[in-house]
Protein backbone atom coordinates (compact mmCIF):
# COMPACT_ATOMS: atom_id res chain seq x y z
CA UNK A 1 0.00 0.00 0.00
CA UNK A 2 1.56 3.42 -0.71
CA UNK A 3 0.39 7.27 -0.02
CA UNK A 4 1.28 9.73 -2.33
CA UNK A 5 0.13 13.36 -1.66
CA UNK A 6 -0.16 16.43 -4.28
CA UNK A 7 -0.43 19.60 -4.49
CA UNK A 8 -2.35 19.67 -8.32
CA UNK A 9 -3.87 21.72 -10.55
CA UNK A 10 -6.73 20.52 -12.29
CA UNK A 11 -8.82 20.66 -15.46
CA UNK A 12 -12.24 19.95 -14.22
CA UNK A 13 -15.09 20.66 -16.78
CA UNK A 14 -13.09 22.92 -18.36
CA UNK A 15 -12.28 24.90 -15.80
CA UNK A 16 -8.74 24.85 -13.94
CA UNK A 17 -9.27 24.13 -10.12
CA UNK A 18 -7.04 24.17 -7.52
CA UNK A 19 -6.73 20.54 -5.51
CA UNK A 20 -4.90 18.84 -2.86
CA UNK A 21 -4.42 15.51 -4.22
CA UNK A 22 -4.54 11.92 -2.30
CA UNK A 23 -3.86 8.35 -4.16
CA UNK A 24 -3.65 5.82 -1.83
CA UNK A 25 -2.59 2.90 -4.30
CA UNK A 26 -3.04 -1.14 -3.81
CA UNK A 27 -1.18 -3.83 -4.69
CA UNK A 28 -2.85 -5.56 -8.14
CA UNK A 29 -3.08 -1.69 -9.49
CA UNK A 30 -6.57 -0.46 -7.84
CA UNK A 31 -6.75 3.28 -6.33
CA UNK A 32 -8.40 5.61 -4.44
CA UNK A 33 -8.06 8.98 -4.62
CA UNK A 34 -9.10 11.64 -2.37
CA UNK A 35 -10.00 15.66 -3.84
CA UNK A 36 -9.80 18.47 -1.50
CA UNK A 37 -11.11 21.44 -3.13
CA UNK A 38 -9.25 24.90 -2.27
CA UNK A 39 -11.50 27.39 -4.49
CA UNK A 40 -13.75 29.54 -2.92
CA UNK A 41 -16.33 28.97 -5.73
CA UNK A 42 -16.16 25.00 -5.55
CA UNK A 43 -19.75 23.35 -4.41
CA UNK A 44 -18.19 20.26 -3.61
CA UNK A 45 -15.13 20.75 -1.25
CA UNK A 46 -14.50 16.49 -0.55
CA UNK A 47 -15.22 14.33 -3.63
CA UNK A 48 -13.70 11.06 -3.75
CA UNK A 49 -12.51 9.26 -7.28
CA UNK A 50 -12.24 5.84 -7.30
CA UNK A 51 -10.30 4.41 -10.25
CA UNK A 52 -10.81 1.24 -11.91
CA UNK A 53 -9.79 -0.28 -15.54
CA UNK A 54 -6.57 1.74 -15.86
CA UNK A 55 -4.25 1.36 -17.92
CA UNK A 56 -0.43 2.47 -17.28
CA UNK A 57 2.38 3.78 -19.44
CA UNK A 58 6.45 3.63 -18.35
CA UNK A 59 9.18 5.26 -19.89
CA UNK A 60 12.55 5.93 -17.49
CA UNK A 61 10.99 7.61 -14.31
CA UNK A 62 7.89 9.24 -16.31
CA UNK A 63 4.16 7.32 -16.15
CA UNK A 64 1.66 8.03 -18.06
CA UNK A 65 -1.99 6.66 -16.62
CA UNK A 66 -5.27 6.57 -17.89
CA UNK A 67 -8.38 5.02 -16.51
CA UNK A 68 -12.50 5.09 -16.02
CA UNK A 69 -13.94 6.35 -12.99
CA UNK A 70 -16.42 6.77 -10.93
CA UNK A 71 -16.80 10.09 -8.41
CA UNK A 72 -18.74 10.42 -5.28
CA UNK A 73 -19.27 13.67 -2.87
CA UNK A 74 -20.94 13.71 0.50
CA UNK A 75 -23.91 15.17 -0.86
CA UNK A 76 -24.31 11.61 -2.34
CA UNK A 77 -24.29 12.09 -6.38
CA UNK A 78 -22.01 9.96 -7.94
CA UNK A 79 -21.27 10.50 -11.87
CA UNK A 80 -18.89 8.65 -14.56
CA UNK A 81 -15.65 10.25 -15.72
CA UNK A 82 -12.44 9.84 -17.55
CA UNK A 83 -9.08 11.27 -15.84
CA UNK A 84 -5.53 10.53 -16.39
CA UNK A 85 -1.89 11.66 -15.02
CA UNK A 86 1.69 11.81 -16.01
CA UNK A 87 3.76 12.10 -13.33
CA UNK A 88 7.92 11.56 -12.73
CA UNK A 89 9.70 9.51 -10.11
CA UNK A 90 12.85 10.39 -8.79
CA UNK A 91 14.35 7.41 -6.59
CA UNK A 92 11.38 7.47 -3.66
CA UNK A 93 9.94 11.08 -4.55
CA UNK A 94 6.98 11.40 -7.11
CA UNK A 95 5.72 14.42 -8.98
CA UNK A 96 2.68 15.07 -10.66
CA UNK A 97 3.27 16.95 -13.60
CA UNK A 98 -0.07 17.20 -15.18
CA UNK A 99 -3.29 15.69 -14.76
CA UNK A 100 -6.85 15.97 -16.19
CA UNK A 101 -10.30 15.32 -15.13
CA UNK A 102 -12.97 15.46 -17.87
CA UNK A 103 -16.77 14.57 -16.79
CA UNK A 104 -19.89 14.57 -18.69
CA UNK A 105 -22.60 17.30 -17.77
CA UNK A 106 -24.84 15.26 -15.21
CA UNK A 107 -28.24 17.19 -15.48
CA UNK A 108 -30.07 15.19 -13.25
CA UNK A 109 -28.24 15.75 -10.08
CA UNK A 110 -28.04 19.47 -11.29
CA UNK A 111 -32.18 19.93 -11.55
CA UNK A 112 -32.69 18.11 -8.53
CA UNK A 113 -30.31 20.53 -6.69
CA UNK A 114 -31.42 23.77 -8.16
CA UNK A 115 -35.54 23.30 -9.29
CA UNK A 116 -36.39 23.74 -5.27
CA UNK A 117 -34.52 27.79 -5.80
CA UNK A 118 -36.93 28.29 -8.81
CA UNK A 119 -39.79 29.81 -8.22
CA UNK A 120 -42.97 30.65 -10.37
CA UNK A 121 -42.70 34.07 -10.53
CA UNK A 122 -46.72 35.46 -11.14
CA UNK A 123 -48.13 38.87 -12.10
CA UNK A 124 -50.55 40.75 -14.10
CA UNK A 125 -52.08 37.47 -14.65
CA UNK A 126 -48.87 35.93 -16.33
CA UNK A 127 -46.24 34.11 -15.05
CA UNK A 128 -41.93 33.94 -15.31
CA UNK A 129 -39.11 31.85 -14.07
CA UNK A 130 -36.60 33.16 -11.49
CA UNK A 131 -33.66 32.36 -9.38
CA UNK A 132 -33.29 32.71 -5.44
CA UNK A 133 -29.93 34.12 -5.14
CA UNK A 134 -30.07 35.35 -0.87
CA UNK A 135 -32.37 33.63 1.28
CA UNK A 136 -35.06 37.01 0.88
CA UNK A 137 -33.63 38.00 -2.91
CA UNK A 138 -35.14 36.83 -5.85
CA UNK A 139 -33.14 37.25 -9.81
CA UNK A 140 -35.19 37.43 -12.87
CA UNK A 141 -36.05 39.50 -15.84
CA UNK A 142 -37.02 43.29 -15.67
CA UNK A 143 -39.64 42.63 -18.66
CA UNK A 144 -41.21 39.89 -16.17
CA UNK A 145 -42.41 42.92 -13.12
CA UNK A 146 -42.12 45.68 -15.75
CA UNK A 147 -45.85 46.79 -15.07
CA UNK A 148 -44.99 47.24 -11.30
CA UNK A 149 -48.14 45.56 -10.46
CA UNK A 150 -48.39 42.57 -7.36
CA UNK A 151 -46.04 40.07 -7.63
CA UNK A 152 -46.31 36.70 -5.85
CA UNK A 153 -44.24 33.54 -5.53
CA UNK A 154 -45.17 29.71 -5.40
CA UNK A 155 -42.44 27.00 -4.98
CA UNK A 156 -41.89 23.65 -5.66
CA UNK A 157 -42.24 23.19 -1.45
CA UNK A 158 -45.63 24.65 -1.56
CA UNK A 159 -46.58 24.20 -4.85
CA UNK A 160 -49.78 26.42 -5.18
CA UNK A 161 -49.39 28.57 -2.20
CA UNK A 162 -48.45 32.05 -2.89
CA UNK A 163 -46.24 34.35 -1.21
CA UNK A 164 -45.18 37.96 -2.17
CA UNK A 165 -42.46 40.18 -3.04
CA UNK A 166 -41.75 43.50 -3.71
CA UNK A 167 -39.93 44.63 -6.29
CA UNK A 168 -36.31 46.61 -5.16
CA UNK A 169 -34.32 47.22 -8.34
CA UNK A 170 -34.71 47.22 -12.05
CA UNK A 171 -32.66 47.77 -15.19
CA UNK A 172 -34.78 47.77 -18.42
CA UNK A 173 -31.75 48.16 -20.43
CA UNK A 174 -30.32 44.37 -19.34
CA UNK A 175 -33.32 43.25 -18.54
CA UNK A 176 -32.19 42.00 -14.83
CA UNK A 177 -34.67 42.48 -11.83
CA UNK A 178 -34.43 42.04 -8.25
CA UNK A 179 -37.56 41.09 -5.99
CA UNK A 180 -37.14 41.30 -2.10
CA UNK A 181 -39.01 38.48 -0.47
CA UNK A 182 -42.06 39.03 2.00
CA UNK A 183 -40.62 35.89 4.00
CA UNK A 184 -37.20 34.55 3.86
CA UNK A 185 -36.55 30.58 1.81
CA UNK A 186 -34.90 27.81 3.88
CA UNK A 187 -34.06 26.59 0.38
CA UNK A 188 -30.40 26.78 -0.96
CA UNK A 189 -29.97 29.83 -3.00
CA UNK A 190 -28.16 29.41 -6.31
CA UNK A 191 -24.68 30.70 -6.74
CA UNK A 192 -23.47 33.00 -9.68
CA UNK A 193 -20.44 31.93 -11.32
CA UNK A 194 -17.15 33.20 -10.04
CA UNK A 195 -15.71 36.12 -11.80
CA UNK A 196 -12.70 34.52 -12.86
CA UNK A 197 -14.55 31.53 -14.85
CA UNK A 198 -14.70 31.46 -17.86
CA UNK A 199 -17.96 31.12 -20.13
CA UNK A 200 -17.31 29.98 -23.66
CA UNK A 201 -19.32 28.84 -26.75
CA UNK A 202 -20.02 25.20 -26.98
CA UNK A 203 -20.00 25.22 -23.08
CA UNK A 204 -22.69 23.11 -21.93
CA UNK A 205 -25.89 24.72 -20.50
CA UNK A 206 -29.32 24.33 -19.22
CA UNK A 207 -32.62 26.26 -18.08
CA UNK A 208 -35.17 25.18 -15.48
CA UNK A 209 -38.50 27.42 -16.53
CA UNK A 210 -42.46 26.98 -16.86
CA UNK A 211 -42.95 26.72 -20.59
CA UNK A 212 -46.63 26.36 -19.65
CA UNK A 213 -50.03 27.48 -22.08
CA UNK A 214 -52.26 29.66 -20.00
CA UNK A 215 -54.84 27.74 -18.23
CA UNK A 216 -58.67 29.58 -19.04
CA UNK A 217 -61.18 27.05 -17.78
CA UNK A 218 -63.02 28.81 -14.48
CA UNK A 219 -61.29 26.19 -12.53
CA UNK A 220 -58.30 26.05 -12.50
CA UNK A 221 -56.58 27.12 -9.20
CA UNK A 222 -53.67 28.92 -11.12
CA UNK A 223 -52.79 30.84 -14.52
CA UNK A 224 -50.99 27.92 -15.79
CA UNK A 225 -50.64 24.39 -16.25
CA UNK A 226 -48.88 21.99 -13.48
CA UNK A 227 -48.07 19.67 -15.53
CA UNK A 228 -45.55 22.50 -17.91
CA UNK A 229 -43.78 23.92 -14.66
CA UNK A 230 -40.61 23.13 -13.89
CA UNK A 231 -39.11 21.72 -17.32
CA UNK A 232 -35.67 21.41 -18.12
CA UNK A 233 -33.68 22.03 -21.17
CA UNK A 234 -30.33 21.78 -22.30
CA UNK A 235 -28.12 23.00 -24.94
CA UNK A 236 -24.76 24.68 -25.21
CA UNK A 237 -23.59 28.60 -25.54
CA UNK A 238 -23.52 29.27 -28.90
CA UNK A 239 -21.95 32.60 -28.56
CA UNK A 240 -20.88 35.19 -26.02
CA UNK A 241 -21.60 39.02 -27.28
CA UNK A 242 -20.47 42.44 -24.87
CA UNK A 243 -24.51 42.28 -23.45
CA UNK A 244 -25.52 38.78 -24.22
CA UNK A 245 -25.29 34.95 -24.12
CA UNK A 246 -26.53 33.33 -27.18
CA UNK A 247 -27.94 29.59 -26.72
CA UNK A 248 -29.58 27.32 -29.25
CA UNK A 249 -31.74 25.83 -25.97
CA UNK A 250 -35.85 25.85 -26.43
CA UNK A 251 -36.91 29.12 -24.59
CA UNK A 252 -40.69 30.17 -24.25
CA UNK A 253 -42.10 33.20 -22.31
CA UNK A 254 -42.46 31.11 -19.29
CA UNK A 255 -38.81 30.86 -19.49
CA UNK A 256 -38.10 34.45 -19.02
CA UNK A 257 -36.51 35.70 -15.77
CA UNK A 258 -34.85 31.57 -14.98
CA UNK A 259 -31.19 30.93 -14.53
CA UNK A 260 -28.53 30.06 -17.76
CA UNK A 261 -26.84 27.17 -15.26
CA UNK A 262 -23.49 25.65 -15.69
CA UNK A 263 -22.63 21.79 -15.56
CA UNK A 264 -21.86 22.70 -11.99
CA UNK A 265 -25.34 24.61 -10.89
CA UNK A 266 -23.87 28.03 -11.29
CA UNK A 267 -26.10 30.98 -13.26
CA UNK A 268 -24.07 32.18 -16.22
CA UNK A 269 -26.75 34.38 -17.47
CA UNK A 270 -30.49 35.42 -16.98
CA UNK A 271 -33.32 34.21 -20.15
CA UNK A 272 -34.36 37.17 -21.44
CA UNK A 273 -35.98 36.59 -24.99
CA UNK A 274 -35.73 34.26 -28.14
CA UNK A 275 -35.26 35.72 -31.58
CA UNK A 276 -38.93 34.18 -34.07
CA UNK A 277 -39.09 33.61 -37.59
CA UNK A 278 -39.35 31.30 -39.77
CA UNK A 279 -35.82 30.63 -40.75
CA UNK A 280 -34.28 31.83 -37.35
CA UNK A 281 -34.74 28.41 -35.68
CA UNK A 282 -33.80 28.16 -32.01
CA UNK A 283 -31.75 31.05 -30.75
CA UNK A 284 -32.28 32.41 -27.18
CA UNK A 285 -30.67 35.47 -25.43
CA UNK A 286 -29.64 35.69 -22.10
CA UNK A 287 -28.27 38.58 -19.68
CA UNK A 288 -24.48 37.42 -19.42
CA UNK A 289 -22.83 36.66 -16.13
CA UNK A 290 -20.93 40.44 -16.30
CA UNK A 291 -24.01 42.56 -16.57
CA UNK A 292 -25.30 40.35 -13.50
CA UNK A 293 -22.43 41.75 -11.92
CA UNK A 294 -22.68 44.92 -12.60
CA UNK A 295 -26.15 45.45 -11.86
CA UNK A 296 -25.35 43.50 -8.71
CA UNK A 297 -23.13 45.88 -7.22
CA UNK A 298 -24.46 48.75 -8.48
CA UNK A 299 -27.70 47.23 -5.78
CA UNK A 300 -25.42 46.78 -3.44
CA UNK A 301 -24.04 50.33 -3.65
CA UNK A 302 -27.55 51.59 -3.71
CA UNK A 303 -30.02 49.47 -1.69
CA UNK A 304 -33.27 48.84 -2.60
CA UNK A 305 -35.23 51.29 -4.83
CA UNK A 306 -38.27 52.59 -4.07
CA UNK A 307 -39.88 52.69 -8.07
CA UNK A 308 -42.87 54.73 -8.99
CA UNK A 309 -45.82 53.90 -11.01
CA UNK A 310 -44.76 56.21 -13.81
CA UNK A 311 -41.66 53.84 -14.51
CA UNK A 312 -44.50 51.07 -15.45
CA UNK A 313 -44.48 49.71 -19.24
CA UNK A 314 -46.98 51.13 -21.66
CA UNK A 315 -48.08 48.81 -24.03
CA UNK A 316 -50.30 48.75 -26.96
CA UNK A 317 -53.43 46.53 -26.73
CA UNK A 318 -56.13 45.39 -29.50
CA UNK A 319 -58.99 43.43 -30.40
CA UNK A 320 -61.91 42.95 -32.20
CA UNK A 321 -65.41 44.09 -30.94
CA UNK A 322 -68.57 42.32 -31.59
CA UNK A 323 -71.29 45.25 -30.68
CA UNK A 324 -74.88 44.90 -30.43
CA UNK A 325 -77.32 47.38 -28.91
CA UNK A 326 -80.17 49.71 -30.17
CA UNK A 327 -79.65 52.87 -32.43
CA UNK A 328 -81.80 56.00 -31.81
CA UNK A 329 -83.31 57.48 -35.38
CA UNK A 330 -84.98 60.34 -35.27
CA UNK A 331 -88.64 58.96 -34.43
CA UNK A 332 -87.88 55.29 -33.13
CA UNK A 333 -85.16 52.79 -31.85
CA UNK A 334 -83.51 50.84 -34.11
CA UNK A 335 -81.92 47.37 -33.59
CA UNK A 336 -77.98 47.59 -34.06
CA UNK A 337 -75.21 45.55 -34.88
CA UNK A 338 -71.74 46.11 -35.66
CA UNK A 339 -68.03 44.73 -35.93
CA UNK A 340 -65.13 47.14 -35.22
CA UNK A 341 -61.45 46.59 -34.56
CA UNK A 342 -59.83 48.95 -31.32
CA UNK A 343 -56.61 49.88 -30.32
CA UNK A 344 -55.65 50.92 -27.04
CA UNK A 345 -52.34 52.30 -25.21
CA UNK A 346 -52.05 51.55 -21.93
CA UNK A 347 -50.10 54.35 -20.65
CA UNK A 348 -48.12 53.04 -17.69
CA UNK A 349 -50.37 50.06 -17.53
CA UNK A 350 -52.76 52.61 -15.16
CA UNK A 351 -54.72 54.41 -18.48
CA UNK A 352 -56.44 53.70 -20.99
CA UNK A 353 -56.31 56.16 -24.54
CA UNK A 354 -57.90 54.22 -27.57
CA UNK A 355 -59.41 54.14 -30.86
CA UNK A 356 -62.02 52.00 -32.63
CA UNK A 357 -63.53 52.21 -36.21
CA UNK A 358 -66.53 50.42 -37.64
CA UNK A 359 -65.61 47.45 -40.17
CA UNK A 360 -69.06 47.72 -41.34
CA UNK A 361 -69.79 50.77 -43.35
CA UNK A 362 -73.28 50.94 -42.73
CA UNK A 363 -73.84 52.83 -39.56
CA UNK A 364 -70.47 53.09 -39.59
CA UNK A 365 -69.00 54.70 -36.03
CA UNK A 366 -65.47 55.90 -34.85
CA UNK A 367 -64.39 56.61 -31.31
CA UNK A 368 -62.04 57.90 -29.20
CA UNK A 369 -62.06 56.88 -25.63
CA UNK A 370 -59.66 57.12 -22.54
CA UNK A 371 -60.16 56.46 -19.15
CA UNK A 372 -58.28 54.91 -15.89
CA UNK A 373 -57.41 51.31 -16.00
CA UNK A 374 -58.38 49.46 -12.16
CA UNK A 375 -56.77 45.95 -11.83
CA UNK A 376 -57.11 43.24 -8.26
CA UNK A 377 -55.29 39.81 -8.34
CA UNK A 378 -57.76 37.18 -7.43
CA UNK A 379 -56.49 34.48 -4.47
CA UNK A 380 -55.63 32.02 -7.46
CA UNK A 381 -53.82 34.86 -9.32
CA UNK A 382 -56.29 35.36 -12.07
CA UNK A 383 -56.51 39.05 -12.40
CA UNK A 384 -59.61 40.93 -12.50
CA UNK A 385 -59.71 44.29 -15.10
CA UNK A 386 -61.96 47.07 -14.80
CA UNK A 387 -62.09 50.08 -16.94
CA UNK A 388 -64.51 53.40 -16.57
CA UNK A 389 -63.96 54.85 -19.98
CA UNK A 390 -65.24 58.15 -21.67
CA UNK A 391 -65.76 58.20 -25.21
CA UNK A 392 -66.38 60.27 -27.97
CA UNK A 393 -68.19 59.21 -31.26
CA UNK A 394 -68.65 59.57 -34.50
CA UNK A 395 -71.35 57.89 -36.12
CA UNK A 396 -72.73 57.52 -40.26
CA UNK A 397 -76.11 56.19 -40.70
CA UNK A 398 -78.41 55.99 -43.37
CA UNK A 399 -82.10 56.42 -41.67
CA UNK A 400 -84.81 54.57 -42.82
CA UNK A 401 -86.39 55.55 -46.19
CA UNK A 402 -83.92 58.50 -46.06
CA UNK A 403 -82.12 59.67 -49.14
CA UNK A 404 -78.79 59.98 -47.69
CA UNK A 405 -76.27 59.64 -44.86
CA UNK A 406 -76.86 61.08 -41.26
CA UNK A 407 -74.05 62.38 -39.48
CA UNK A 408 -73.82 62.90 -35.12
CA UNK A 409 -71.35 63.06 -32.45
CA UNK A 410 -72.24 62.49 -29.42
CA UNK A 411 -70.71 60.96 -25.91
CA UNK A 412 -70.96 57.78 -24.54
CA UNK A 413 -70.03 55.92 -21.48
CA UNK A 414 -68.47 52.37 -20.92
CA UNK A 415 -67.47 49.96 -18.71
CA UNK A 416 -64.76 47.41 -19.26
CA UNK A 417 -64.94 44.30 -18.00
CA UNK A 418 -61.84 41.25 -18.13
CA UNK A 419 -60.64 38.46 -16.55
CA UNK A 420 -57.42 36.34 -17.16
CA UNK A 421 -58.95 33.23 -17.16
CA UNK A 422 -60.94 33.94 -19.67
CA UNK A 423 -59.91 34.83 -23.24
CA UNK A 424 -62.92 37.18 -24.20
CA UNK A 425 -63.32 41.02 -22.96
CA UNK A 426 -66.57 42.89 -22.22
CA UNK A 427 -67.99 46.25 -22.75
CA UNK A 428 -71.18 47.94 -21.59
CA UNK A 429 -71.79 51.03 -22.91
CA UNK A 430 -74.14 53.97 -22.79
CA UNK A 431 -75.01 56.85 -24.96
CA UNK A 432 -77.87 59.59 -24.77
CA UNK A 433 -79.59 60.85 -27.97
CA UNK A 434 -82.41 62.39 -29.56
CA UNK A 435 -83.76 62.29 -25.78
CA UNK A 436 -83.30 58.46 -25.79
CA UNK A 437 -80.53 56.12 -23.78
CA UNK A 438 -78.72 53.94 -26.18
CA UNK A 439 -77.28 50.75 -24.79
CA UNK A 440 -74.49 48.93 -26.19
CA UNK A 441 -73.25 45.32 -25.36
CA UNK A 442 -70.06 44.04 -26.77
CA UNK A 443 -67.72 41.41 -26.74
CA UNK A 444 -64.25 41.83 -27.51
CA UNK A 445 -61.88 38.96 -28.49
CA UNK A 446 -58.23 40.47 -27.20
CA UNK A 447 -55.37 40.35 -30.27
CA UNK A 448 -52.61 41.19 -28.34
Amino acid sequence: IKLDLFVVRISARSEDLNRVLAIVSFTGGASLAVFLSLDQFQRHRFCLRAGGGSLEFSLYRIKLSAGLNWLASLNGWVSFAAAWTLTWTYSSISILLFSSLSQAADWPRVYEEIKPSVPILVTNGGYCSASLIERNLVLTAAHCVDTLREISFTWPAQFGEFSGGKLVAMDKETDLALVRLDTPRAEKPIPLIAKDKKVRPGDAVATIGHPSMPDFHWETKYPFKKDETYLISTGVVSGVGEDDLITDMSLTPGNSGGPILNSDGEIVGVVSRKRVGPAVGFIGFATQRQKIYDFLDQYKKSGDEEIPWWRAKTSLEAGINFMDGTLAETDRNSRFFNTDIELRLALFDRFYLGWSESLNTQPHLISWMVGPKFQWDTRSRHVWIVAPLVEYSHLKYQPDGGSGDVFEDFWNYSLLFRNSRFPLAFKFSVAPRHGRTEYFWSLQLPLF
